[in-house]
């Protein structure tokens, strides 16, 4: 099938992002990850989250859209999500008067390129090497195996075309065992033939 040269063949299980967290070198470098892996946003996107677009009465973060790669707005309700309420707790502890940056470096300053640190903690938890952005295809997958419609899963991870989508989506496995049962069910039914 045309475009399937570019479908994401690895997931990152939670088995292994368990695995991976505490073997990070800072709250932040986890906050960062957990953030990535349940929501599939751009790390980015991330970096880029503002205290200006957080409302502590409903509890939503929002990315602005010059902030964001495909220029939409970005908005998260936060009350679905136990863990992303946490690191939202974490980084309010940590914010500074000085910087509007949700993730910062500790200074009020963007955060710098922390490769090399992601690759050490990889090995201290001797797990295969994978970006951050794996977490990106991860984030759609489960949520499209957890029943959320594909189009808010679209909406959460800020994928804008359908392509796109498609490329970092799965083959549902679901999908095709239930597939399968249908076709075994509709053989079982047809009539046997006589010897």
């Amino acid at each position: 099938m045309k475009g399937d040269e570019n479908a994401k063949e690895g997931f990152v299980e939670r088995s292994q992002l368990d695995k991976l967290v505490p073997e990070l070198p800072s709250q932040l470098l986890r906050d960062i990850a957990l953030w990535a892996y349940g929501t599939g946003m751009r790390l980015g996107g991330i970096l880029a989250l503002t205290w200006n677009g957080y409302d502590q009465q409903t509890k939503t973060v929002r990315l602005a859209h010059r902030s964001s790669k495909t220029k939409r707005i970005v908005t998260l309700p936060l009350d679905g999500s136990p863990e992303l309420s946490e690191v939202i707790k974490r980084r309010l502890s940590a914010r500074r008067l000085d910087s509007d940056l949700i993730f910062h470096n500790g200074q009020g300053k963007k955060v710098g390129d922390f490769y090399t640190s992601w690759g050490r903690a990889l090995d201290r938890a001797k797990l295969p090497h994978f970006t951050i952005h794996d977490f990106r295809p991860t984030a759609v997958r489960n949520m499209v195996l957890a029943g959320v419609p594909e189009r808010l899963a679209m909406d959460i991870s800020g994928h804008k075309t359908r392509a796109i989508f498609d490329r970092n989506s799965i083959v549902r496995e679901q999908d095709l065992a239930e597939a399968l049962a249908k076709r075994a069910a509709y053989e079982k039914a047809l009539p046997k033939a006589k010897k």
